[in-house]
């Protein structure tokens, strides 16, 4: 019996289709038992969901779980900000304080509950516990995020993130100033091994790159527009953290702070090619009410 904990492999050459390439190198078991995992979510490349027949760049990670608990995730009337939804795609204008999919400790509540009690149609879409989920934002990032509403949809969005298609632009207010106008953030991310709820730089972890502009500077502050050109849990955060310019009111990376109550970042720009017609598509975000008056505070 195989063990519930993640295989990772690493293709040194083009793979035609995950599903076989996982089967042929993981001992005992099958194609369709690796479609069934595909299926649930279980297997990811570069932190992305997979499809079974999707291709594989040598190089890249894939992670496979053979955990199969299935998450039963029930409709919530929760009211949620559409900005822009057709019959593949949902673009959602996310809160600070919803959570985007059920996990350990918010089994309820969350928005994948509300999009399927609006869109039950989404509910065999990608994983079970995240039917339509393509990326996500944390807890307290507000801003924009695209949900697919169907498997054509969420297969190419996903193709379209792992291959660094999708643009995503964030504003975040941090503690400290720039050196530059403009700077890059290149450092390997892991989970902390002090702290496993925390994500940190290490040599050995994974490749992240972060683009970083200098938008404006406030008294002790700096507003900046962040570009994120990988998708590292808690990639900004980490990166900004690691060159001494916290986030502002993160209480896990960055600065506390008595006049807001969660971290300065948001989801203000996302921009992707349409899954059914190719063409590029783009949404924007303003910064929400308690943001901007914390800005407006500060100046």
């Amino acid at each position: 019996m195989i063990d519930p904990d993640i295989i990772v492999l690493h293709p040194e050459i083009l793979v035609p289709r995950i599903d076989k390439f996982i089967a042929d190198n993981v001992d005992g078991v099958t194609r369709s038992h690796i479609k069934k995992l595909i299926n649930l979510g279980n297997v990811k490349v570069d932190g992305i969901l997979a499809s079974p027949s999707m291709s594989v760049k040598a190089g890249q990670l894939i992670e496979v779980s053979f955990y199969e608990e299935v998450v039963s995730v029930e409709p919530e009337d929760i009211p949620i900000d559409i900005v822009y939804e057709d019959q593949d795609i949902i673009v959602v204008d996310k809160p600070a304080g919803l959570v985007v999919h059920p996990g350990a400790g918010n089994h309820s509540g969350t928005l994948v509950n509300a999009l399927i009690s609006r869109y039950p149609e989404i509910i065999n879409v990608g994983s079970a516990d995240r039917p339509g989920i393509v990326h996500r934002l944390d807890k307290d990032t507000s801003g924009l995020l695209v949900v697919a509403k169907n498997r054509n949809a969420h297969v190419n969005i996903s193709t379209q993130i792992s291959d660094r298609k999708v643009n995503k632009i964030y504003i975040a207010l941090v503690k400290g100033h720039m050196s530059d106008q403009e700077i890059f953030i290149e450092a390997p991310i892991a989970r902390d091994p002090h702290n496993r709820k925390k994500m940190t730089v290490v040599e050995d972890g994974r490749y992240a790159l972060t683009g970083v502009r200098l938008l404006e500077s406030i008294r002790e502050f700096d507003l900046l527009e962040i570009k994120l050109l990988t998708g590292r849990t808690h990639q900004i955060r980490v990166h900004l953290d690691s060159i001494g310019l916290p986030i502002v009111g993160d209480s896990i990376y960055g600065l506390i702070h008595t006049s807001i109550n969660r971290q300065f970042l948001h989801s203000h720009f996302l921009e992707f090619h349409h899954p059914s017609s190719g063409e590029m598509v783009q949404f924007t975000s303003d910064l929400p009410y308690d943001l901007q008056a914390f800005l407006d505070l500060i100046r």
